[in-house]
């Protein structure tokens, strides 16, 4: 009788793991998701702009001006539409004290003692109207710029009606890429 049980238990295991695979799955689902890499650029075709000795404003009413004859040309070199940004510095000499960049009003911004203004004006590929640049705010350059696609822009130096340093002074004008 123990012969038998034993027979029958040995059966049974053998039959039971035989039929294991039949009752497993043949598949299972991963589910999976992704998407493309977003890439923000922007450049710019000139790097250097070089201003003339200029002589200082009289007055807010009265400046001392000089505009860019030249266009800069900013390409979205994103891989999708964007907003083109743009902003300035103050402008730092040597040794001694910066001038001020000055952006209100935004549209003309205000020059004084130490203090200057850098205006922007858009060229292409809407109509030309202009804006003073600001140091630490961005203001719209173009909107929806499509990949590829490049605007014009110019730059308008005015000077200070005074200043305590009279070397030479440096300044950035920075053009950003963003998502709309």
């Amino acid at each position: 009788m123990k012969q038998f049980v034993l027979v029958a238990l040995v059966s049974a295991a053998l039959f039971g793991a035989l039929a294991l695979p039949a009752l497993s799955q043949t598949s299972d689902t991963i589910d999976v998701t992704m998407s493309p890499q977003i890439l923000l650029s922007v450049s710019v075709d000139m790097h250097a702009v070089d201003y003339p000795a200029l002589p200082l404003s009289t007055s807010d009413g009265i400046r001392s001006v000089f505009p860019m004859a030249s266009t800069i040309t900013a390409t979205n070199s994103s891989n999708i539409p964007t907003n083109l940004l743009i902003s300035g510095t103050n402008a730092n000499p040597v040794s001694g004290l910066p001038w001020v960049l000055s952006c209100d009003p935004s549209n003309t911004g205000t020059v004084a003692v130490n203090q200057y203004v850098h205006l922007f004006w858009r060229t292409l590929p809407t109509a030309t109207s202009k804006a003073a640049l600001c140091q630490g705010t961005d203001t719209l350059l173009a909107e929806g710029v499509a990949s590829n696609d490049s605007v014009g822009f110019r730059l308008e130096l005015n000077m200070p009606t005074g200043t305590s340093e009279y070397g030479v002074h440096s300044s950035s004008v920075i053009v950003t890429a963003v998502q709309p």
